[in-house]
């Protein structure tokens, strides 16, 4: 039986407007865009924090800068293409590579099928990614896209590295009932992979994968479906074969440490090693030292630690940051904390500089001086460093004293024993290989005869002897 309902035409220009204005309304609500802004805001930490204000030349919700030319930009305009400043020119050009061909132009974000969410230099500005995003409207082109300056395969600098499913998982290798999405997309120091933050949409958490700016025989990376890490968080470690990886591990766990980028000879810890209930975005500085996000949930306003439990910061903000982002050396961080713009530092500091982000969407670090047009603006941090914070530690000429907590290092000597107490006479756990991985979780402690080192190892915890036979038993990784 078929009902038929009878309406007034007046009513029914009415819900024909209504229903217009909740599909313009749902569109703009799936966007998710924030206001853009003819400003960005530059931050350094080259001489100390800096904060600089920069003129742009056209409205953008988002910004990156080259790493060895801070002049070198890519900006998204308020359509959602990209503008950019290549390698060795100083003007700005509209991006029209693929898979914008054939003068590409949409009138607003909301109609943009190739809709760009974010935009990554590689840090020698040899390379960019991009990640393409509107989920109102379907397209093979979502996903993640690599740009290189240099034209190979004929005409086509640029291609896919990863796509997303759905829509079109059958374009991109998936298993059935396998789903994901990207988040974002993070270079790696030599600009020879990225690091791709994913949502397992099937399994309803985040996970990491690595793609690499090759694009293979028919556009192999696009159509292949991720194999992920599944932690939270991810960074690059100061060994670019390695992640520093934090949150929620394979286990279920809140847990940091790092792991091969091929997932290889893990060395995690769990939060709780070192009397923390959840961890986040943990971080390796260039003396070795990981830091990291930490607190009672994943909900609460979250402070800075070391991996070894010490608070660096006051907890920054009133709950959970919703942006974090590391300064290139790992030093500071932004955080966007319920509308509000913090930079914590791993000396204690914590700064608001809301007034000066002023609501802009461009936000970025610079890895060395400023751009040229940008100008400085002046910085008072909001609290000192708290009275818990312990500033890293000097790194000393002495072998048995020259490492952090939380420092990746290998065994430079055959069959070391792993204890379970510093003491010679302690239980034997393991014997440790020459060449095997260990991250330092403790020390150094000396007794009349030894110094000792705590160090994780794949599968123990224990302590070693900083030296045996006057030669010292660790060493950096080489490379």
């Amino acid at each position: 039986m078929r009902y038929t309902f009878s309406v007034p035409k007046s009513k029914t220009l009415i819900l024909l407007l209504a229903m217009l204005l909740l599909m313009a309304t749902s569109i703009t609500q799936a966007q998710d865009l924030p206001q853009p802004s003819d400003r960005a805001i530059v931050l350094s930490t080259q001489n100390g924090l800096t904060v600089a204000e920069m003129p742009l030349s056209g409205p953008s919700y988002g910004i990156s800068f080259s790493g060895a030319n801070p002049a070198q930009y890519a900006r998204i305009d308020q359509i959602g293409m990209i503008r950019f400043v290549p390698p060795g020119q100083t003007g700005e050009t509209i991006y029209g590579d693929s898979p914008y061909f054939n003068g590409f132009t949409q009138n607003s974000p909301e109609e943009n099928e190739l809709l760009v969410r974010e935009v990554d230099m590689a840090p020698a500005g040899q390379h960019m990614a991009f990640r393409i995003n509107n989920p109102a409207i379907d397209t093979l082109s979502r996903g993640v896209w690599f740009w290189q300056p240099e034209r190979f395969y004929g005409t086509d600098p640029s291609y896919q590295v990863l796509r997303v499913c759905p829509p079109f998982c059958d374009a991109t290798g998936a298993t059935p009932g396998q789903t994901w999405t990207a988040l974002s997309v993070d270079w790696s120091p030599d600009g020879s992979a990225m690091l791709i933050h994913i949502e397992l949409t099937n399994e309803s958490r985040r996970a990491l994968e690595i793609r690499y700016p090759i694009r293979g025989e028919e556009n192999s990376q696009a159509i292949t479906a991720p194999n992920p890490l599944r932690y939270d968080y991810g960074t690059w470690s100061i060994d670019p074969t390695r992640l520093i990886v934090s949150g929620t591990g394979p286990n279920g766990t809140a847990v940091f440490g790092n792991v091969g980028i091929d997932g290889s000879n893990p060395i995690i810890l769990n939060a709780s090693d070192i009397g923390l209930i959840w961890v986040q975005n943990a971080a390796q500085t260039v003396t070795g030292q990981l830091v990291m996000l930490g607190g009672p949930n994943a909900q609460q306003a979250l402070a800075l630690y070391d991996d070894a439990g010490t608070q660096l910061t006051d907890p920054i903000g009133t709950s959970a940051p919703s942006e974090v982002d590391w300064s290139p050396d790992r030093t500071a961080v932004r955080l966007l904390v319920d509308g509000r713009t913090y930079i914590a530092q791993i000396d204690g500091t914590v700064t608001d500089i809301s007034d000066m982000v002023a609501g802009t969407p461009n936000i970025a670090w610079v890895s060395n001086a400023l751009p040229p047009s940008a100008i400085p603006l002046s910085v008072t941090p909001a609290t000192q460093p708290a009275e818990t914070a312990v500033p890293p530690a000097t790194i000393a000429a002495d072998p048995a004293t020259q490492y952090e907590v939380g420092a990746l290092l290998q065994i430079i000597v055959p069959d070391l024993t792993l204890y379970a107490e510093p003491a010679a006479d302690a239980a034997a756990l393991s014997m440790l290989a020459q060449g095997e991985e260990v991250i330092i979780t403790g020390g150094p402690l000396s007794d009349a005869d030894n110094t000792w080192w705590r160090v994780q190892t794949l599968n123990f915890s224990g302590w070693i002897v900083a030296e045996r036979d006057g030669q010292a038993t660790l060493g950096f990784l080489s490379g």
